[in-house]
């Protein structure tokens, strides 16, 4: 009677007269749980002091309930030596709360297994927000399992805490957007669009929450507001960053073009100067510089293919007035516009070419 009692005064000490939801093992139901209710409904005067109960079927190894007396038990340190506490959460979760579950290596290796899945989610939502796979995504897939997600999940836990259909409804969610995610290569410099970044984060953010929810750690899933943010930051700073090297490449060419056109600088007169000793009174200054310009003629040549290929290729479009450079981003349409010109361009030259008789 103690043991029954002791519980019944702790149950009010903690949550007064009524209880929600009261749990325990299956083999509590009676005497435990029977001495329980009528103790409590006695002294709170009351004909219901539990709402719910839910028993859960026991934990056993070879076909017996673990436990001390038998010897059989398996202590938290021994557990965490082969699989993490998530995974030991997602393994309890498997199996309905009302049945017995086995403990096996091999039931804790399937945990681990669809553990994984989760992580591998995680990579591949990050690989797209950080630019770091160049992707097609299927965002209208994606979006309208977003939008039936909370109902489909909620009704599997009114179903008397169907944790298990749960857990692989969640699985299934993360694994379709997965698929919804077409990688097409490597990229240089790829920045996800606007549509794209909203509907992986929703389902990213969507998979932390109610995973946060079950008790489940996933230290390795970001909160998604500060990484929202943080997106956004690093995409401007990348901008930002760009800009500054753009910069520093066009002044240099454009050093070398002026070096190559023999305009301006110091170093120019330096170079001058050692043609006048090397030519004497030979030479005029006009053609002291056509010599000059013959020198530098690959550089320049290199300085225009340069222009050309960034304009091209890079969707940089640099423009040359006189002795200065400048510099501004092409549009994707107006740089792919380009690259047909440019091949038009080719094709009639190469038409344009005359054979060669034999």
């Amino acid at each position: 009677p103690g043991w029954h009692i002791e519980c019944s005064t702790l149950a009010k000490i903690a949550f007064g007269d009524h209880i929600d939801i009261h749990t325990g093992g299956a083999d509590l139901i009676f005497p435990h749980h029977e001495n329980e209710i009528r103790q409590s409904e006695a002294y709170h005067g009351t004909d219901q002091w539990v709402d719910y109960f839910l028993h859960c079927g026991h934990l056993t190894v070879d076909d017996s309930k673990m436990s001390k007396s038998l010897g059989n038990a398996v202590s938290v340190k021994e557990l965490l030596e082969s699989v993490t506490p998530d995974h030991f959460r997602l393994f309890c979760m498997l199996t309905s709360y009302r049945e017995v579950t086995p403990y096996s290596k091999t039931l804790l290796d399937i945990a681990v297994s669809h553990y994984q899945t989760i992580f591998n989610f995680h990579t591949a939502a990050m690989f797209v927000l950080q630019g770091r796979i160049k992707c097609t995504v299927d965002t209208e897939a994606i979006a309208k399992s977003l939008q039936r997600f909370p109902s489909e999940l909620r009704a599997y836990f009114e179903n008397d805490f169907d944790s298990n259909n749960a857990i692989l409804y969640i699985l299934k969610f993360a694994t379709g957007v997965c698929a919804a995610i077409d990688n097409v290569g490597s990229p240089t410099d790829f920045c996800p669009p606007a549509d794209v970044v909203k509907v992986v984060l929703e389902a990213y953010s969507t998979v932390r929450y109610y995973l946060l929810m079950l008790g489940f750690e996933i230290e390795f899933m970001k909160d998604p507001v500060p990484l929202a943010a943080g997106l956004a930051e690093s995409q401007t700073s990348s901008s930002d960053d760009l800009d500054c090297a753009i910069d520093g490449f066009v002044q240099y060419r454009n050093q070398i073009r002026n070096l190559s056109l023999a305009v301006g600088g110091e170093s120019l007169n330096g170079l001058l100067e050692l043609l006048r000793q090397h030519y004497g009174d030979s030479k005029t200054e006009k053609q002291i510089l056509k010599e000059y310009r013959k020198i530098t003629a690959p550089y320049m040549a290199a300085s225009d293919a340069l222009r050309e290929s960034s304009k091209q290729n890079g969707r940089i479009h640099i423009t040359d007035i006189c002795t200065s450079s400048s510099w501004e981003y092409q549009s994707r349409e107006v740089a792919i516009g380009v690259q047909l010109k440019a091949a038009k361009k080719a094709s009639r030259t190469s038409q344009k070419t005359p054979e060669t008789k034999e």
